[in-house]
């Protein structure tokens, strides 16, 4: 006799990276353009003089759409019939699956990107190393919203004390927004595919972005080893 018409899950990894960068709909071989270099600036000109050079630089960027995918496990057909809660519940697993690779992908382009600006540990603590990390994407021309963190380095920023053991970070406080989940204006997302002891500023509005072709589908079959590839 059923008695709870929902499976109970194990538990299941945070999902908040792939939720945080925007997705930008683009066919399966498609070409951009990146600006990889500015040199030079304006200056004061007298009249007839030679104008200042502003150097930019943009080379075509090609890309193409890779299939991120996952096979579930063979299940019998009476369990998927009897319980019709079963059917959702492999679709959220299968889903979750392919969002957690997602989310690795994204920090393996991170750290294989050229160009990537990197802010050491700094001796005040972690509130300056995250302000100053803030700081460095400022300097060079960027306006970041988002910080990555593995949920144990969140946690080591929700339990900061005071001189006397005090938890000291109320909503809406500085430098900690706990009722937005803000560290220095910044929103933090967590993943368990973050470094612990590494975090990750970037501007989730025009800094980066998955290609994609809006699709995330579910498919059921009985095809066997046709299906399975």
């Amino acid at each position: 006799i059923l008695v709870d018409g929902d499976a109970k899950r194990l538990g299941s990894a945070p999902i908040g990276l792939a939720e945080a960068v925007p997705a930008i709909s683009r066919g399966a071989v498609s070409r951009y353009l990146r600006q990889t270099a500015r040199t030079g600036g304006a200056d004061i000109v007298a009249p007839g003089g030679l104008k200042p050079t502003l150097g930019i630089k943009l080379d075509p960027i090609d890309s193409e759409l890779e299939v991120i995918a996952v096979v579930s496990e063979p299940l019998d057909k009476f369990v998927l019939e009897d319980y019709v809660a079963a059917t959702s519940f492999v679709e959220v697993e299968l889903t979750d699956a392919i969002k957690l690779r997602i989310e690795q992908l994204i920090l393996n382009t991170f750290a294989t990107t050229s160009g990537i600006a990197n802010q050491p540990w700094d001796t005040a603590g972690l509130f300056a190393t995250l302000r100053k990390g803030r700081l460095l994407a400022e300097n060079l021309g960027y306006q970041p919203n988002t910080l990555a963190l593995h949920p144990s380095d969140w946690a080591a920023v929700e339990l900061t004390t005071d001189g006397q053991e005090r938890f000291q970070l109320e909503p809406g406080g500085v430098p900690v927004d706990l009722a937005k989940k803000q560290v220095w204006g910044l929103e933090v997302v967590t993943s368990t595919k973050v470094t612990v002891g590494e975090g990750w500023v970037f501007d989730s509005v025009d800094g980066l972005a998955i290609g994609t072709d809006g699709r995330l589908s579910v498919d059921w079959d009985t095809a066997g080893d046709l299906f399975t590839h």
